[in-house]
C-alpha cells in the first residue's frame, strides 16, 4: 500500500469518506450523461451505468463485454461487479430492500457483499443499493461491515460495526442488534441506546448455503485482504491462493465452496475468518509485518465480532515477511462459535427483517 493511502486510513472517517462523496456524484452524473447520449460512453461510465440500472440489454452487451473481452480479466471482473447490482435487484420478491453497503472497489470484496448476500437469502426479497455520498432520507438497513458512521436516522441496523474504539454514532437509528459490545458501548458513548443483541450476520452463513464439493490440492489456502493484495509473497509448495473479490451471489457461493475444502486457511480478511468459523474450516486471522496498518480501523472490529459471539477476543496474529505459511496450523486456535449462538443469531434475524417488511 502506499504511504499516502496508508495515511488516510486513519483519518476519520467524515473527513475519509469526503473525497468518495464528491467523486461518486461525478461519476453517477456522468454515467446519466453517457446513457443518454450526450457524451461517449467509456468502460467506467459503463460500469457506473450498469450499477445505476442506467443501461437496457443490448448496451449492457455492447458497452460492458464488448470493453471487458478487450481489456482483459481485471476488466471482466468488473464487469460482473456491475452486473451483480442488477442482479439483486432483480433476484426475490419486490419491493426491493433497500441496503447500504461498502459496494466498492470493484470487483467487490466478499466480505463487504456478504451484505446484499445475506439479506436476499434471510427474506427472499430483491436487494437494491442505498448510497451513502449523502445521509439516506428514506428508511433503510445497513448490516455486514464496519459502517457504523455511515448510520444515519433512517437506517435499520442488523450486525453493523464499528471500526475504532471511539466511533461517532447516530443515536437516533434503529438498532436490532449490532456487531459486538465494542459497537455498542460506541453507540453508548454517542448518546445512543443500549443494545445487547450482538452478531455479525457473516457467521450464520452456514445457516443459508450448503457449500458444493470440489477438489482443491493444497495444504494450506491463503486469502488475503483486499489491501495486501500488493505485498510480494512467495508461496512454496503446498500454499495456493484464492482472491477476496467476490461481489455476485454465484461468486460468493464458488468462494465459499473453495474454503470449505480446505485442510487449513490463513486470511488476513475478517469476514473470511468469520466464514471459517461458521463452516468449522480451522483458519488463521493474520496480519503482515510488511504493510500492518493497511486495514482500516484500530482492531476494534476484530475484538468486536470475537467477544459478539462468545470467542475469545484476539488481535489477528503479526506475521514476518518470510513466515512459512505451511507451519500456520500452529497459529489455529481451535476455539469455534457454539452452534446455538449461529442459531439464535439466525433466528433474530429473520424474527426482524419478517416483523419489518410484513405489508
Amino acid at each position: 500500500m502506499s504511504q499516502l493511502k496508508s495515511l488516510a486510513l486513519r483519518l476519520p472517517y467524515p473527513m475519509l469518506n469526503a473525497g468518495r462523496r464528491v467523486r461518486g456524484h461525478l461519476r453517477v452524473a456522468r454515467a446519466r450523461r453517457a446513457a443518454q447520449g450526450r457524451i461517449p460512453m467509456t468502460f467506467e461510465h459503463a460500469l457506473e451505468a450498469a450499477k445505476r440500472g442506467l443501461l437496457d440489454a443490448a448496451q449492457d452487451v455492447h458497452w460492458l463485454d464488448g470493453h471487458a473481452d478487450a481489456a482483459g480479466a481485471h476488466a471482466q471482473g468488473q464487469a460482473r461487479w456491475a452486473r451483480a447490482f442488477g442482479q439483486y435487484r432483480q433476484a426475490g420478491a419486490q419491493p426491493a430492500l433497500k441496503l447500504l453497503w461498502a459496494d466498492g472497489p470493484s470487483p467487490g470484496n466478499f466480505g463487504d457483499w456478504l451484505s446484499p448476500y445475506l439479506l436476499h437469502r434471510l427474506s427472499g426479497r430483491a436487494i437494491e443499493l442505498v448510497d451513502d455520498y449523502r445521509a439516506p432520507a428514506l428508511p433503510h438497513w445497513v448490516a455486514v461491515g464496519s459502517l457504523a458512521p455511515a448510520i444515519g436516522a433512517h437506517a435499520h441496523v442488523l450486525g453493523a460495526g464499528a471500526a475504532h474504539e471511539g466511533a461517532r454514532m447516530h443515536r437516533h437509528a434503529t438498532y436490532h442488534s449490532v456487531r459486538g459490545p465494542h459497537t455498542a458501548t460506541a453507540l453508548r458513548r454517542s448518546g445512543g441506546p443500549s443494545v445487547d443483541r450482538f452478531g455479525d450476520l457473516g457467521f450464520i452463513l452456514s445457516r443459508l448455503y450448503t457449500p458444493r464439493p470440489v477438489r482443491l490440492d493444497a495444504q494450506v489456502l491463503l486469502v488475503r485482504h483486499m489491501n495486501h493484495r500488493h505485498l510480494p509473497l512467495a508461496l512454496p509448495e503446498g500454499v495456493v491462493e484464492l482472491s477476496i473479490e467476490a461481489a455476485a451471489a454465484t461468486d460468493i457461493e464458488r468462494f465459499i465452496d473453495i474454503l470449505c475444502a480446505a485442510p487449513l486457511v490463513v486470511t488476513s480478511a475478517m469476514h473470511c475468518f468469520i466464514a471459517c468459523q461458521s463452516y468449522g474450516v480451522p483458519c488463521a486471522l493474520v496480519n503482515f509485518a510488511q504493510d500492518r496498518r493497511a486495514v482500516y480501523g484500530d482492531g476494534t472490529k476484530y475484538l468486536d465480532a470475537m467477544a459478539g459471539v462468545g470467542l475469545t477476543p484476539r488481535l489477528p496474529t503479526l506475521l514476518p515477511a518470510h513466515f512459512d505459511l505451511r507451519t500456520a496450523g500452529s497459529l489455529v486456535t481451535g476455539e469455534r462459535v457454539a452452534a446455538s449462538v449461529i442459531d439464535e443469531i439466525h433466528h433474530h434475524a429473520r424474527q426482524v427483517l419478517r416483523a419489518q417488511t410484513q405489508g
